[in-house]
């Protein structure tokens, strides 16, 4: 055994080439002789915890740099790689604490500025994080590697075409390293420009791939097929990517539910989500994601969802408690908050604006706080609506509550509940004395900082408020507020073919089960000259098509009966409704937003009651209409409604025409009084607040 602590430089310089290669079991024995002949050396630790790093065994690589620290805790290139290993398993304040002190005391290494860079970014603070990989590009401005994380630092800012700008470079640089193509793919697919994607991942064929990396390309081809809606060849990548490596990439198993959910096979979607939350870190999204579809697979049991709910709610990670110190004044002019990943093109926003239209008074000032990267036309509309408008999508937990709480808001409301792109972590460290959620998720949050959920007597009733940690707040009249689009830019016109009846669909396509499909099947046999229009950007998937084919052929109803349509930009989408005599509502998970604009075109819905909250916004919608007779009570009803539909618009004296005027005069979309009441029910809510406190 050398008396000398270190091993040669010599030696060290040639274990660090074989990093370089993939000969993982050389490499390992090189390190082992080093440790057997210099135990006492900081650099061979590192040398240890260099390789568990690298082929992510973070346990072994964190006892490894924790014993380098131990022998020399101001060894800059320990502290590096021991901020990797934190940031790597999840501890990312920790993991900043180390990248910097490996920075204080190595100012001017690269790596040092890029692995702080990285950790900041992994953290969500990506401004910061830009600072760093900046500096280290003042030094070295052809450092390949931190060019490819900037660019996905950038990327997560929903900047994408400057992220591929970098990327781009960093491959002029390095054409020969599949992460830098890897991540260019993923920049054309996050801006939707999939073919140059293959493209980018067919350049990577001719590179000699370690597992991770051939496991990494696997699941960018699943990724881009699944937004090309092609499920089997999505599925089939994913499959590879998890048999080429034991590390599964992000999006993996995400990807795999959602290909399972299209198939309506809901207990192999959560068996997938279920593993993406045991082999991740960070784990919220998945719970989320867990909690939607498992409200999917138990719909006529509450008890079963609600305790599901609230089971996997507990499991979600948060913040400390925010200590919030506010005004026990009744009078005083409220802030309100609103807080969703949904201020675009999106459902939510559609029911979000009219409301925002009429809402800042003396008496209210609102704050909109947009979690998500996407904006457009609705969002700039928004912005302009909303007192005070924050995008905290760049932003970590800690730094949206600490803005949030900087804001002095009174009321916040969650307008996502559990699905994508939602801040429930955000609301469960309680960032304003009354939390509140709405419109997004029709089922209980499971978060019992959040207060009330607002619904109207109709979604919510008595005997339902045991299914809810959340106390209901009920508006006057209904919970929606629709904001519905100009009537001149949408004429209602006659229907061309007047020989056929055509019933429609333009919904969620998960929403069609195999009971809808029969009872469909029923309507439509009843009459020969009866089609089918269904229409949905899911069927630019051939599987779905085949699979909903399959099960009206199961009812011998012929596939010529059935018309698929993709989607369409809003415009050209809501004249279509011209062209359907009636739209059949699914069940129990009924249309929303779909069964608004239909009726905003004049076209009837046939809607079946509900049990609970979810199930009842078709009826919602139609009794504030007083179109109570297009409402079913049973499966028969609704079949008879559906089948003799034109001689109850007779015998109604009711057109697509005087539809539409009901539309308009409905309390659905008299923003002003919607918004009179809903303003009296928060201040209602505040003054409880107060009281309760004395």
């Amino acid at each position: 055994m050398s008396d000398n602590i270190q091993p040669p430089r010599e030696t060290v310089n040639q274990i660090l080439n074989l990093f370089t290669t993939d000969d993982f079991e050389k490499l390992q024995n090189e390190i082992t002789k080093v440790l057997t002949n210099f135990p006492n050396g900081s650099t061979s630790w590192l040398l240890l915890g260099m390789f568990y790093n690298k082929i992510n065994n973070l346990d072994k690589a964190e006892e490894s740099l924790t014993k380098a620290l131990e022998i020399d805790s101001n060894y800059p290139e320990v502290n590096r790689i021991y901020a990797d290993t934190l940031r790597k398993k999840g501890q990312l304040e920790k993991s900043i604490i180390f990248a910097n002190k490996a920075k204080d005391l190595a100012p001017n290494s690269v790596n040092i500025l890029d692995t702080l860079g990285t950790c900041l970014a992994s953290n969500k603070q990506y401004k910061e994080a830009e600072k760093y990989y900046d500096l280290a590009l003042n030094i070295n401005g052809q450092n390949p590697i931190v060019l490819n994380n900037l660019a996905n630092c950038i990327r997560n800012t929903g900047e994408y075409e400057r992220s591929i700008k970098y990327l781009e470079k960093a491959l002029d640089i390095s054409p020969n390293m599949p992460e830098i193509h890897i991540n260019l793919a993923i920049s054309f697919i996050e801006n939707k420009n999939y073919n140059k994607a293959l493209i980018s991942l067919e350049r990577i064929s001719g590179l000699n791939l370690n597992p991770y990396n051939r496991s990494r390309v696997y699941a960018s081809y699943g990724h881009i097929y699944l937004k090309l809606f092609k499920y089997e060849e999505s599925e089939t990548y994913y499959l590879k990517s998890i048999d080429n490596s034991k590390y599964i990439q992000n999006g993996v198993y995400e990807g795999l539910a959602q290909i399972s959910i299209v198939k309506r096979d809901y207990i192999q979607a959560l068996s997938y989500i279920d593993k993406r939350i045991a082999s991740s870190e960070l784990k919220n999204e998945s719970i989320s994601s867990y909690i939607v579809a498992y409200s999917y697979l138990f719909e006529s049991n509450q008890k079963k969802i609600f305790d599901k709910i609230c089971e996997y709610a507990k499991l979600m990670q948060s913040e400390e408690k925010s200590e919030l110190n506010y005004s026990k004044d009744k009078q005083k002019k409220l802030r309100v908050g609103f807080i969703s990943g949904d201020f675009c093109e999106h459902p939510v926003s559609y029911f979000l604006a009219g409301l925002m239209r009429e809402f800042n008074d003396h008496n209210f000032e609102s704050y909109g706080y947009y979690n998500f990267s996407k904006f457009d036309k609705m969002t700039d509309i928004l912005i302009n609506l909303f007192t005070k408008f924050r995008n905290i999508s760049g932003l970590n937990d800690k730094e949206k509550i600490k803005l949030i709480c900087s804001d002095e808001i009174d009321i916040i409301i969650d307008l996502s509940g559990h699905t994508s792109h939602n801040a429930l972590s955000v609301m469960k460290s309680k960032v304003a004395p009354i939390q509140m959620t709405w419109l997004g998720f029709s089922q209980t949050t499971g978060i019992n900082e959040i207060d009330y959920i607002i619904c109207d007597s109709l979604s919510i009733q008595e005997d339902d408020e045991k299914w809810y940690v959340e106390t209901p707040l009920r508006l006057q009249n209904s919970y929606y507020c629709f904001s519905a689009p100009n009537e001149k830019e949408h004429p209602i016109k006659i229907k061309e073919d007047s020989d056929n009846i055509f019933y429609g669909n333009f919904g969620n396509t998960r929403k069609i089960n195999k009971n809808v499909i029969k009872v469909w099947s029923s309507i439509i046999l009843k009459n020969k000259k009866a089609k089918l229009i269904l229409k949905s950007e899911s069927f630019r998937s051939s599987l779905v098509k085949n699979q909903i084919l399959r099960d009206f052929d199961s009812h011998r109803v012929n596939s010529d009966k059935i018309i698929f349509e993709t989607d369409e930009l809003r415009e050209k989408y809501l004249s279509k409704y011209n062209d359907v005599d009636a739209i059949l509502d699914t069940f129990p998970y009924p249309g929303g937003t779909t069964t608004c604009e239909s009726l905003f075109m004049g076209t009837p819905v046939i809607s079946l009651a509900g049990k609970d909250f979810l199930s009842r916004n078709g009826e919602n919608i139609l009794r504030n209409l007083k179109l109570d007779y297009f409402v079913a009570q049973n499966i028969n009803e609704y079949i008879e409604i559906a089948t003799n539909f034109k001689k109850i618009m007779l015998s109604r004296d009711l057109r697509k025409k005087t539809i539409r005027k009901k539309f308009l005069d409905s309390p659905l979309v008299s923003n002003i009084d919607f918004s009179d009441d809903f303003k009296l029910k928060l201040r209602q809510s505040w003054e409880k607040l107060i009281d309760d406190q004395i």
